[in-house]
C-alpha cells in the first residue's frame, strides 16, 4: 500500500467512526461501553521510534500510522485497541523477541504437538510454560482483548506480518484463527463498515469479508474447497439476502443432492441453513427432509435450526415429526434440542421418552431426564418411572430427583426413602424436594427418618 492509499484510508477511517459513534449512542456494540468509540491521543514520532529501539522491532507500518494519526489506543472491535504502552505490558516480553511461527490453517496435528507440553505436561516447570507459550505466541504484540481467554494479536514479522490473529487458552484441536484481512486497518475499516451495512456482527473478523456478491464471487472463482466454504459460511452475517443470491444457494442443494462426498454434501448443508434462516418457509421442505433423512447428523442439524428459528418462525407442524423421531435418537445433543422444542408442547408425556430413557447410553439417559422436567403427571406412567429408578445409576438418580422432584405416588415411597436414607438425608436441596413431595402425598416431612 502506497502513502497515499493509506492517508486516504485513514482519513476514511476518522470519517466513519465518527458515523458510527453517532449511531450508536446507547453502546449497544459489543464492548463499545468500555471505550465509547473515544480515542486516546495520538502517539508521537518520537515515542514510537524509541519503541521500536528498545524492542529492536519495527511496526507494521499501517498499525503504526493508526496510532500517530488515529489515536494510541481507544475505539475499536470488541473492547478496543491498546495503547502501545498496554500492548507491550499484555505480552510476553520473551514473545516479543522470538520470531513468529504461527501460520494460517496450521494443521491440527502440528499444532497439537506445539501446544503437547502445555496441556500434557503435569510435571512443566513455570520457566518451561513461559518459554513454550512464549515461542507459540512468538513475533506477536498483543492489541487488544475480546473478553475471558479470547485476545486479539498483531503480527510483527515473518510471511504474516501485519496479519490479525484471535487467540484463546491452548486447546487441542483448536489452532489459533488468523482473520482474512490483511493489514490491521483493513481490519478495522471492516469493522466499521459491517456495523454502518447493519451486518450480524457477533465474533467479528471470524467471517470472510465481502459482501454478498463478493463472496458469491468467489465461491464460484476458486477450486479450494475450504474458500468455498468460508465464502458460504460469511453469508451468515447478512440479515437478508437477495433474490438471486437465494437462487444460487437452492441450485447448490440441488447440485449438492446429485453429487457425490462429504465436501458437497458440506456445502449443501450450509447452503440449506442460509436458506432456512432468511426464508423459513423455502427452507422448511429440506429441514422436513433432513429430520426424516435416517442420518443422524443430519437429525441434529435440523433439530438446531428448528429450536433456533422458533422465536421468529412458527415450528408447531414440526413437533409430530420429531416425536416420531425420539425412537431413533443417537446422541445426547440431538435429544438436548428435541427436548429444547418439545419441553412446552402440550401432550407430550414421559411415555414418548421411552426408547431414550432405557438408552445404553447414560449422555442420552441424562439428557432425557433433562428433556422431560417439564411432562406432567408423571404418575401416569408409574411404571416406566419404577423401572427407571430401580435401574438407575448414583448419577442418573441424583439428575432424576434435581429435574423431576419427588413424583408423589405411594409406590415409588420405598425407593425414594432408600434414596433419601442412603445419599440425600443430609442434602439441603434435596431435603427441601423431598418434604414438598411427603406434603403432596399428605405424609410428615420426617416420614422417611421414620420408616
Amino acid at each position: 500500500m502506497n502513502t497515499n492509499d493509506m492517508q486516504a484510508q485513514l482519513h476514511a477511517i476518522k470519517r466513519k467512526l465518527e458515523l458510527v459513534k453517532a449511531q450508536d449512542t446507547e453502546f449497544t456494540e459489543f464492548g463499545s461501553s468500555s471505550h465509547e468509540y473515544q480515542m486516546d491521543p495520538v502517539l508521537s514520532q518520537a515515542e514510537l521510534e524509541q519503541w521500536q529501539r528498545e524492542h529492536g522491532l519495527v511496526l507494521p507500518e499501517p498499525f503504526a500510522q493508526f496510532l500517530l494519526e488515529i489515536g494510541n489506543g481507544g475505539a475499536g472491535p470488541y473492547y478496543g485497541i491498546y495503547s502501545l504502552e498496554e500492548a507491550t505490558s499484555y505480552t510476553e516480553p520473551l514473545a516479543l523477541s522470538l520470531p513468529a511461527i504461527l501460520r494460517p490453517r496450521m494443521p491440527r496435528a502440528e499444532w497439537n504437538q506445539l501446544i503437547a507440553p502445555l496441556i500434557w505436561d503435569e510435571d512443566i516447570s513455570d520457566e518451561q510454560y513461559e518459554q513454550t507459550s512464549s515461542q507459540i505466541l512468538g513475533g506477536m504484540l498483543c492489541i487488544g482483548t475480546q473478553g475471558c481467554d479470547y485476545d486479539m494479536y498483531l503480527v510483527l514479522d515473518g510471511e504474516y506480518r501485519g496479519r490479525i490473529v484471535y487467540t484463546n487458552d491452548f486447546y487441542e484441536d483448536a489452532p489459533f484463527f488468523f482473520v482474512y484481512d490483511l493489514t490491521f486497518l483493513d481490519w478495522y475499516e471492516r469493522w466499521l463498515d459491517e456495523f454502518l451495512l447493519d451486518y450480524h456482527r457477533s465474533w467479528f473478523g471470524a467471517r470472510m469479508p465481502g459482501d454478498e456478491q463478493a463472496l458469491l464471487h468467489t465461491y464460484q472463482h476458486t477450486a479450494e474447497q475450504h474458500i468455498q466454504a468460508d465464502a458460504l459460511q460469511a453469508m451468515f452475517k447478512f440479515k437478508r439476502l437477495s433474490p438471486e443470491g437465494l437462487d444460487f444457494l437452492h441450485h447448490l442443494v440441488s447440485r449438492g443432492a446429485s453429487e457425490q462426498g462429504n465436501v458437497a454434501r458440506e456445502h449443501q448443508l450450509i447452503a440449506i441453513r442460509l436458506i432456512y434462516k432468511n426464508t423459513p418457509e423455502q427452507g422448511k421442505p429440506y429441514v422436513l427432509q433432513l429430520l426424516t433423512s435416517g442420518d443422524a447428523d443430519d437429525l441434529l442439524l435440523a433439530l438446531q435450526m428448528v429450536y433456533h428459528s422458533r422465536e421468529n418462525y412458527p415450528t408447531a407442524e414440526f413437533v409430530p415429526i420429531i416425536m416420531k423421531q425420539l425412537d431413533r435418537i443417537e446422541q445426547a445433543e440431538a435429544l438436548r434440542f428435541a427436548g429444547y422444542i418439545l419441553h412446552e408442547e402440550p401432550g407430550v408425556t414421559l411415555r414418548d421418552y421411552e426408547h431414550v430413557l432405557h438408552s445404553s447410553d447414560e449422555e442420552i439417559q441424562l439428557a432425557a431426564i433433562y428433556a422431560t422436567r417439564d411432562c406432567v403427571e408423571k404418575e401416569r406412567d408409574i411404571e416406566l418411572v419404577e423401572q427407571f429408578i430401580l435401574n438407575a445409576s448414583p448419577q442418573l438418580r441424583q439428575q432424576i430427583v434435581t429435574y423431576w422432584g419427588m413424583i408423589p405416588h405411594e409406590r415409588l415411597l420405598p425407593l425414594y426413602a432408600a434414596m433419601w436414607q442412603e445419599e440425600y438425608r443430609n442434602h439441603p436441596t434435596f431435603s427441601v424436594t423431598f418434604k414438598e413431595g411427603l406434603q403432596k402425598l399428605g405424609l410428615p416431612e420426617d416420614y422417611f427418618k421414620r420408616s
